[in-house]
């Protein structure tokens, strides 16, 4: 697509969103739904740690640690999380090495361990 045409293209796309934004905002925020609930299906529907089981509160961890690093490679200077980075597990099959982790088990694992391996 030539350089005209792409700026035509994204003109036409920014005024037909803001004519209609609400139409747009749902039907993102569906299709971002839908892709979650397809990447915490091919990992596992639970928290590996804690077993909790509200998609509200979980998202997908990289096994070996290193998830800024991988995540720089893949976006660049600016690593990406939450749905560019399903769309890129979905576009890959799903590779292993990632988990499902809550906020809390994934922040606590960052800081040297799960807080719910200390209570046990």
């Amino acid at each position: 697509m030539c350089l005209g045409c792409r700026e035509k293209e994204r003109l036409y796309q920014q005024r037909r969103r803001s004519a209609i934004p609400h139409y747009h905002n749902n039907h993102q925020k569906a299709y971002n739904q839908r892709l979650k609930k397809q990447i915490l299906l091919a990992y596992g529907r639970t928290c590996a740690c804690c077993s909790e089981d509200n998609p509200v509160f979980l998202c997908i961890d990289h096994i070996e640690g290193g998830g800024n690093q991988h995540k720089r490679l893949l976006f660049g200077r600016y690593p990406s999380g939450g749905y560019r980075f399903y769309q890129w597990l979905k576009r890959e099959g799903f590779p292993s090495g990632f988990r499902v982790l809550c906020w809390n088990c994934n922040h606590g694992m960052r800081m040297g361990g799960c807080p719910h391996a200390a209570v046990s």
